[in-house]
Formats: C-alpha cells, structure tokens, sequence
C-alpha cells in the first residue's frame, strides 16, 4: 500500500493543485486514509513533507483533516505524533483562512480537552498566516477555545481545611485539566500578544495600526473571559508556607500554583498589550448597576431566538459582545490590588476610598457568587481597599449610594449562612472596622441598617458589642453625642 502512495504521489511531483483531477484525488485520499489507519502514517508523512508535493497538500489538505481526525488519540505515540506533524505541515501549506475553518470544524466534535488541545499548533500556524483581518478569525477561534473550556467543571472545596484544599489541588482530574488547558490557551495566544507589543515600536500604516486594535480587543476579552471562569473559582492568593517559630522563607523561595502563575501571566499580558488598567478598573462604575440587566436581557434574547430556531440577531450579538465578563473584570481588580500583580501600572493617584468607589459593582459581584474563592476575593478586596483609609474619614452621606450598605450586608451573610470558619471569622474582623471608617452619623446610619436586617443573635450580639464600644468613644470624646447617646441608642435598642 506505501507503494501505491509512492506511485501516485511521483505522477504529481510538483503538479499545482488546479491540474490535479478528482480521480487521482480521490485515490489518494483512500490510500492515506489505509495507511493511517494501519498505523503507517509515517508513509504519509515522509511523503507530505516533501516541497515537491506542495500542490497535492493544497489540493488534498481540506479532506485529510477529517481523516486524521479519527486517529487521534490521548497516546503520545509514534503514530499520534506523525498525524500531528501532518497537520502542522497542512496548515502551513494551505490556504491558512479555509484550513482555519476545516480545523475549527473538527474542534466543535470533540469537547474532551485532551483530543482538543492536539489542534491547537495547527490552529495557531493557520492563523498566524492569514494575510490580513487576522482579529476576525481570532476572535473566531478563542470563541471556540472559551466555550471547550466551560465544558470543564471545577470541583467545590467549601468547608475544606487548607491541607485539603491543596491535596484536592493535587489529585482532582478536572482542576490537572483546567491546569493543563489555561497553560495550552496561554502559550496558544502568547506570539500573538508579543507581535502586538513589539509592532507598538514600528512605524505601521493606519490599516495596520487599526486591526492590531482589532487583534487587541478580541485578545483583552479572552483573558478576562479566563479570569471570568475558571480563575474567579480559584484561590489565586500568595502561598503561606507553615514556618517553624523563628523560620523566615523569602518571596523567591515560595513557589507558586499553576493557576496563579497562569493569573500572573495574564496580568503581563495585559500590561503587554498596553491595556489600559485605568479604564478596566472603571468599567464597573461606567456601566454602574445596569450591567446585571443588560447582560440578562442580551441572554434572554438570545434564548429565545434559539429555541424559535431563528437566526440569532445582530444586535443581540453586538450587546454580548461589547460586555465584557464582569466577574473576569473582578478577578482582574483583585490581582491588581490584593495580589499587587502589575499594580504600578495602576494611576498612583486614586485614594482608597475611590479605589472602593471604582470596585463597588465587583465586590458585590464576588459575593453574589456561591464559590468559596470568589467569596474569599470579595473579602479580601474589600479587607484591602477599607484598611488603607483613616478611621471617620468616610462621610455619612456616601451610604445613600448603591453598594455602600451592601457591603456591611453581604459581609453579614457571610457571618451567617457560609459553611466555612475561614471565611465567617474574616468578615467578623472586617464588619467593626469597616464601621469605624465612617463618621459618627455614618457608623450610626449602619449600624442600623445591618441591625434591621438580621436575624441571628449572633450577629446582634457583635454589633450591640460594637455599639456599646461607639457609646463610650463618644461620651469619652464628646463627638457624636447626637448618634450614640439616648436618641442614638433607643433607636438602636429597638432593632434589638
């Protein structure tokens, strides 16, 4: 049968693709596809590989990738490692936009992320040959990559102790998965965020200047579309290694998970492209508390058209497509401000209290999430953002805007209802102080407000503990005495 192949193959030794009929096409098409399937791909790839035959590949590329297709498997044999090398030479070969459609058409068949990530070099030689609207297809093929990824599900490790967490890090097949994938996606998109940074150094045309735009925008959603899921559901913080009394261990000596080197990864991406940090850090405030309801009413949209088995709207699709994942924006803020990564390039200039301001619409997002890590990022961005400001600097009057009161109520949920300790006795070291940080009328406004809503004596307890604290700083200071003394504290008592 190699015979044969060798034999077919000499009559088109240097043939251009146009002068091959279908005959001789369609034989050789059978004869690879025998080989293949009898294990003697590297027949077909000797032969492939050959500059000769570059009109037969053009010709015969297309409907070859199907035929691999099948005969990839999760083994890194001889035989999978020939199919790949074949691939590889297609799409170097052939018509980069059609070859891009051709693989992208085998990937929608395979959801399992192991026959998956074996497209992903032919799809990157495809794409970076494409000759001009590269950002199209781009934005084509991440799209295709995001939605193989959501097919993964992380597993939950709320209530866990930290060895657990770690141990469940460890041996869970769908987390090494996840590891393995955003590690795949990163190094997929990591020449492409390269060519950007460095053509920001050359003189280009505005054509050109335009569609590195393109390539930038559709590059900046995809990682923020990974922070979205599945970064938001892990624990990105610093490790803290257990240390013997009087043991030091530096920063460099403390290694770090894959997922959060693939956070730290991201963050330098961002910052490689020159994504603006001071707009994404505003975009929640930007699109303020209507976000929620534009992106429900774009989903319900589209629902509907696809259940009615219509042809989804362009409209619809440009509402979708123009937000971008406000969990993904969450997880960005958390990274720059807890986690400090890339945190310089944030403006120096913002005070704590417009920092909160800017984050409000993410930590609210975060805490109306049911995972432990995306709670414990809320947590910690509010835990960082409040600490930074000198207590009674904060106005009573800024608890008359969405999200202020939230907060002191999200953190009381917290204290209630979450099954981990962890996370219940870090929003009860945080409630006292964030009150602290208002002015007398404010701390009283909140006090209030949380005091009104709960119903568990615990927490009644802690804040009645907080008033009686406020009782005694006010008649010690003689400031305030209008909130925390026999007006101030019947009110109170009454929401006892």
């Amino acid at each position: 049968m190699a015979d044969d192949l060798i034999k077919l193959a000499e009559e088109l030794r240097n043939v251009p693709e146009k002068d091959i009929g279908d005959e001789k096409k369609d034989i050789f098409l059978v004869t690879a596809k025998t080989l293949i399937e009898d294990g003697k791909s590297d027949d077909v790839k000797n032969l492939l590989s050959d500059n000769d035959f570059e009109g037969l590949i053009k010709c015969v590329g297309w409907d070859l990738v199907s035929i691999l297709s099948f005969q990839i498997t999760d083994k890194q044999d001889e035989n999978t490692n020939n199919i790949l090398d074949i691939l590889n030479r297609i799409a170097l070969v052939c018509n980069p936009k059609e070859i891009l459609l051709a693989l992208l058409e085998q990937v929608d068949k395979f959801l399992d992320n192991e026959h998956f990530r074996q497209y992903i070099n032919p799809i990157q030689t495809a794409l970076k040959r494409l000759p001009k609207h590269q950002s199209m297809s781009m934005s084509l093929v991440l799209s295709t990559f995001h939605a193989h990824f959501q097919t993964v599900r992380l597993p939950s490790s709320t209530d866990m102790n930290t060895t657990d967490q770690e141990l469940l890090q460890q041996q869970d097949k769908s987390l090494e998965t996840a590891a393995r994938s955003l590690t795949t996606f990163l190094d997929f998109i990591a020449p492409f965020v390269f060519e950007l940074h460095s053509s920001r150094e050359k003189e280009v045309s505005g054509e050109v200047k335009e569609e590195n735009e393109k390539m930038k925008v559709e590059i900046e959603k995809f990682l923020l579309k990974l922070l979205d899921y599945p970064l938001s559901q892990l624990d990105l913080a610093k490790p803290k290694p257990a240390l013997q009394e009087g043991e030091e261990v530096s920063d460099e000596e403390i290694s770090d998970n894959t997922f959060r080197c693939c956070a730290k990864q991201i963050m330098h991406y961002l910052r490689a492209m020159q994504c603006s940090y001071d707009r994404l850090i505003k975009y929640g405030k930007h699109n303020a508390w209507n976000y929620e309801k534009q992106a429900a009413d774009a989903e319900r949209d589209k629902k509907k058209t696809e259940e009615g088995g219509e042809e989804i709207d362009d409209n619809i699709k440009e509402q979708l497509n123009e937000l971008l994942p406000l969990l993904g924006i969450s997880c960005f803020a958390y990274l720059t401000i807890v986690e400090e990564m890339e945190e310089d390039y944030l403006p120096s200039i913002y005070s704590p209290l417009y920092l909160l301001e800017l984050s409000l619409m993410y930590i609210i997002s975060l805490f109306r999430r049911p995972e432990e890590s995306s709670i414990a990022k809320g947590i910690e961005l509010t835990f960082t953002l409040v600490n930074n400001m000198e207590d009674g600097s904060v106005s009573h009057e800024i608890l008359d805007k969405s999200g202020y009161l939230e907060i002191g109520g999200s953190m009381e949920r917290v204290m209630v209802n979450h099954p981990s300790r962890h996370l219940r006795q870090r929003a009860v070291q945080f409630l006292p102080m964030y009150i602290k940080k208002y002015d007398h009328h404010g701390r009283y406004k909140l006090l209030r407000h949380i005091l009104s809503r709960t119903r568990h004596a615990g927490v009644a307890g802690l804040l009645v503990g907080i008033i009686k604290d406020q009782v005694a700083e006010t008649l010690k200071s003689g400031e305030g005495t209008e909130w925390f003394t026999e007006i101030g504290r019947a009110s109170c008592r009454e929401r006892v």
